[in-house]
């Protein structure tokens, strides 16, 4: 539901009380805002939004082709031979995407770039030279300022080979974990075996008998249930992106391509 002003401002004065309490020192407090932000603007967004979510989404790029449809692209196997300008951009789909709902990330990116006509990255490396970065993500409502900040600048600065790379090398980026990974791997190469460990999947693993907790793993143990998933997909006889998005869209009640 979403909050009215005056709960939202009841709730800032609340955080600056407990800060000249002592209770929260000046980091805790800016992080602690930035999350009540943040939920207050994802609640905007989805209640603004009467699209269906998917799980490998169709967002349009402005100034040029559509990006393709997870349908598409299983229809055509050419259709995984994406542009550097599609590659770029699910890469920071998939990390805006990350703990938010399918509009509320298609809404921020959308509006993060809706003015200029560069590569995102190109667009992105902009807005950090003129110092204009962190005003961007905030005008988009993207959320997770800091995160997503430091994430974008990372990037700018590696030298990942977006057709290539490979989980380890996206986890080096600040914000990326072995979910969001996986999970800009499977979007763009439809025939890699990996496995992206959301909610849905953990549940569908628990519902075949396996001892899986409800968050997603790390480490090791993302690992193990990962290799367990490739098993029951290759049992199957389905890749492992078409198993995912077969739970996740029975899961979640949304479709699975055309667009949102």
């Amino acid at each position: 539901m979403k909050k009215s002003e005056h709960q939202k401002i009841e709730d800032l004065e609340h955080l600056a009380k407990l800060k000249q309490d002592g209770i929260l020192n000046q980091q805790e407090f800016e992080l602690e805002k930035e999350k009540l932000l943040s939920e207050t603007e994802e609640s905007e967004t989805l209640e603004s939004s009467s699209k269906p979510q998917q799980r490998f989404p169709q967002v349009p790029r402005f100034g040029s082709r559509p990006l393709h449809s997870y349908a598409e692209i299983m229809e055509v196997p050419e259709a995984d031979n994406l542009s550097l300008e599609e590659l770029q951009y699910r890469l920071i789909y998939a990390i805006v995407v990350a703990g938010k709902s399918a509009p509320f990330a298609w809404n921020a990116l959308r509006n993060l770039f809706k003015s200029e006509p560069l590569e995102p990255f190109a667009e992105l490396q902009k807005y950090l030279e003129t110092g204009e970065l962190l005003q961007k993500l905030q005008e988009a409502r993207i959320g997770n300022y800091t995160k997503i900040s430091t994430a974008i600048q990372e990037i700018l600065r590696s030298s990942l080979d977006l057709r290539t790379c490979i989980p380890n090398e996206l986890e080096q980026i600040y914000g990326i974990g072995p979910k969001t990974s996986r999970f800009f791997i499977l979007w763009t190469r439809p025939n890699a075996s990996f496995a992206a460990l959301d909610r849905h999947i953990l549940r569908w693993l628990r519902e075949k008998g396996y001892q899986v907790s409800k968050t997603p793993p790390t480490g090791k143990r993302y690992c193990e249930l990962e290799n367990i998933f490739l098993e029951e997909a290759r049992q199957l006889n389905k890749s492992a992106r078409q198993l995912d998005s077969e739970i996740w869209s029975t899961a979640s009640g949304f479709i699975v391509g055309g667009e949102q």
